[in-house]
C-alpha cells in the first residue's frame, strides 16, 4: 500500500480564507494575561540585577501575550536602555521581566 504523503492533508487546506481565523483562534487559546509583579518581587529582581556577576539565572518574562523562560547567563545588563541581553543575544526589557532568580 502506498502512502499518499502530503496529499491526504490537502483536504484541510481547501478553504484558505479560513487559515487566518484558525491561526487567530489558536493564538487566543494560548494567550496569557500579564502577571502582576509585587513590590517584593521587584526588589528581588532589582537586587539580582544590581549584584549580578556572571551567575546562571532563571528568568521569566512576558512578551506578545505569552510567558517565556530563559535559563543561562546574561551577556550584558544595560540600565540606560533598560534592557538585559542574554548569552543568546535576545534582548529582554526590564519591563518584560516578571521573575528572576539565581540558579543554585
Amino acid at each position: 500500500m502506498s502512502d499518499r504523503g502530503i496529499k491526504k492533508w490537502n483536504a484541510y487546506k481547501s478553504l484558505p480564507e479560513h487559515d487566518p481565523a484558525i491561526r487567530k483562534s489558536m493564538a487566543e487559546k494560548y494567550k496569557v494575561d500579564r502577571p502582576i509583579v509585587s513590590d517584593e518581587e521587584a526588589e528581588i529582581i532589582n537586587d539580582i540585577l544590581v549584584n549580578y556577576h556572571g551567575e546562571e539565572v532563571e528568568a521569566t518574562y512576558y512578551r506578545n501575550n505569552e510567558l517565556h523562560y530563559y535559563e543561562g547567563k546574561f551577556r550584558k545588563i544595560d540600565p540606560y536602555e533598560r534592557v538585559v541581553i542574554t548569552s543568546d543575544g535576545d534582548r529582554i526589557t526590564l519591563r518584560e521581566l516578571v521573575g528572576l532568580k539565581q540558579k543554585s
